[in-house]
């Protein structure tokens, strides 16, 4: 009988070695491509303090003392949490999704096109009254704003910016930041498992 080469022994405990170290720095990853939901952050352009709460699943409640201060923490809050979504619908209602995804939705793009969508979307702001092509304008803002603090800080300039929130961006009492974090990796996990891949 032959015995096993020491090659053998080590590779054995290497592959999932290795394996474990690939997803401990995918999680670090993951983690740090989350919002930073703690603490305090400065907001130019409010009027007062704003209050930005998260409950156990994520869903926001917006606390300010008008309208307009709304609607900047409404477009603070889509940034940390939508961007990619709101990329994806506004391509899609466009019919421009296979700019992204490739040719497999070239007729998906075709069938929006021809619905004028798009269109339509961008005819219905002549219509609105002042006070809600204001909050619009608002909450555009703040997004604009905090997509170039993010493109900055993705360029490399060796700065983080900081996004400009008065008020708190805090965890409810029995949520913690990393348990949040934890909650949404899960999440990630199980969709990947729904879908056929495991990872342990």
């Amino acid at each position: 009988m032959r015995r096993p080469h020491r090659l053998t022994y080590w590779t054995l405990g290497l592959v999932p070695g290795l394996a474990t170290v690939v997803l401990g720095a995918g999680l670090v990853w993951l983690r740090g491509s989350l919002p930073d939901l703690d603490g305090t952050h400065r907001l130019a352009g409010l009027a007062a303090a704003v209050e930005v709460l998260r409950d156990a699943d994520g869903i926001v409640t917006i606390r300010a003392g008008g309208e307009l201060d709304a609607a900047r923490a409404l477009g603070y809050v889509h940034a940390q949490d939508r961007l990619w979504q709101m990329d994806f619908m506004r391509r899609t209602g466009a019919g421009r999704l296979s700019e992204v995804v490739g040719p497999e939705t070239l007729g998906f793009d075709r069938l929006m096109r021809g619905l004028g969508l798009y269109r339509l979307a961008e005819a219905s702001l002549d219509h609105l009254t002042p006070e809600v092509r204001a909050l619009l304008e608002t909450r555009l803002a703040e997004l604009r704003w905090q997509l170039r603090a993010l493109n900055r800080q993705r360029a490399g300039s060796g700065d983080r910016p900081m996004a400009r929130t008065q008020g708190a961006s805090r965890p409810t009492a029995n949520q913690s930041s990393s348990s949040r974090i934890e909650a949404r990796i899960q999440r990630i996990l199980a969709l990947l498992a729904k879908r056929g891949i495991e990872i342990r």
